[in-house]
């Protein structure tokens, strides 16, 4: 609740919309509604997603992220040649995602040997009985420690097994170099976010294992996050049935268009991800044009390597160049994001006053070209000036924030 009462300026059913995941659950997110409902003195419920149901929670969002998982997991099968009769699978990590993901490879035929949470991993080469395994998890504290219907191994040795389908679910960095090699999957679905590491990914590509990358793999659980927000602002709620329908005709939907984009530019389906996200943004900031940038302060608050505000301002002068978008209004927009794209970033440092100098002169630019263009002052030559100081601001913030980083 204090949480919840420190960021009442961020969250908001039209800002940021928070929604559980490790070591929460739909009481805590019951507990969010709550606090930020008596702040705005009115019921609030699109505020938060992974309510209870009897709050305004959607159907089906405890199990979206494993129905997401299974979902592209099969679909990945189809695009190499195999059936869910054929394939052995192993899913690390037994909680939320991992436990759903295994129970419904299950139920499409798929051959579960291998399953495993923070007691260790259990295996059994004839397939494991994952409702029997589920029960017992939820009458032992929600652990499989001395479940009985598999063989102990260990968390390492279930990652390396000879399955056709490896399905990390647990916590990052799980796959790295040391142990990339050793995997003998075909296809990794990553239910939980980040289980590979940037070296491991080199490893597995040269490999040829096809990577179903976490922001693709467990998207299913923001997707259902997405319904439910849509269902609390209609204050029309959906059946069990057409939320799962919707939310599988969406996976494969996104999971078609990045593999689309895997083969098209032989890249990895993490790669394809990123280009066709990028490509989306890129598009929506040509339709809206430049200023759209003024409401991306978050962005550079991100950008680390000061590479998005480099990039920025070459798109800016080759557009002017290209006559594309006039100069005043380039000049402005770089006057206003120039300024907050700094303050993130000093944000970010704590108090720079070189930053904040940088800052001034921001500020400086900004006034001077709002004032040339009520008067239709500023020539041709003076725009261009202009605008190349912009560009030599933005270019001297890059290279003092990665001296500071």
């Amino acid at each position: 609740r204090r949480y919840t009462a420190n960021l009442m300026d961020v969250f908001g059913p039209d800002k940021d919309i928070p929604a559980p995941d490790m070591n929460t659950n739909e009481q805590i997110m019951a507990w969010l509604l709550d606090t930020y409902s008596m702040h705005v003195r009115r019921t609030e419920p699109a505020v938060v997603t992974g309510k209870p149901i009897l709050l305004g929670g959607s159907q089906g969002r405890r199990e979206a992220t494993g129905r997401g998982v299974m979902t592209c997991t099969l679909a990945a099968m189809d695009k190499l040649g195999l059936r869910p009769g054929q394939c052995r699978v192993a899913v690390q990590g037994f909680g939320n995602v991992g436990s759903v993901a295994a129970l419904l490879l299950h139920e499409q035929g798929c051959q579960v040997v291998a399953i495993s949470d923070i007691s260790g991993g259990y295996y059994n080469a004839s397939g494991i009985d994952i409702p029997a395994a589920i029960a017992y998890a939820a009458e032992h504290g929600r652990s499989l420690a001395g479940f009985g219907g598999a063989d102990s191994i260990t968390n390492d040795e279930l990652l390396t097994l000879d399955v056709e389908v490896l399905a990390p679910c647990a916590k990052e960095n799980q796959i790295t170099e040391e142990n990339a090699a050793d995997i003998q999957a075909q296809i990794i679905s990553e239910g939980a976010n980040g289980p590979t590491t940037a070296e491991a990914d080199d490893i597995l590509n040269e490999k040829g294992v096809l990577v179903v990358p976490d922001i693709l793999a467990n998207a299913g659980g923001v997707t259902v996050s997405y319904f439910e927000w849509v269902q609390d602002r209609q204050g029309y709620f959906w059946s069990l049935e057409r939320v799962n329908r919707r939310l599988d005709r969406m996976m494969r939907q996104a999971f078609n268009t990045v593999y689309d984009a895997h083969e098209k530019y032989d890249i990895p389906m993490r790669i394809g991800a990123y280009v066709i996200a990028i490509d989306k943004v890129a598009s929506a900031l040509r339709t809206r044009a430049l200023p759209a940038l003024l409401a991306l302060p978050a962005l550079a608050h991100a950008d680390r390597s000061g590479c998005f505000l480099d990039r920025l301002a070459d798109i800016a002068i080759s557009r002017f160049e290209a006559g594309t978008i006039p100069i005043d209004g380039q000049l402005y927009a770089f006057g206003g994001f120039f300024n907050q794209a700094i303050q993130a970033s000093a944000r970010v440092a704590a108090y720079d006053p070189v930053l904040d100098t940088w800052t001034q002169k921001a500020l400086e630019l900004r006034r001077r070209v709002a004032k040339r263009t009520e008067r239709n002052s500023m020539g041709r030559s003076e725009r261009r000036e202009l605008l190349g100081e912009a560009r030599s601001l933005l270019r001297d913030a890059r290279q003092h924030i990665e001296r500071v980083q």
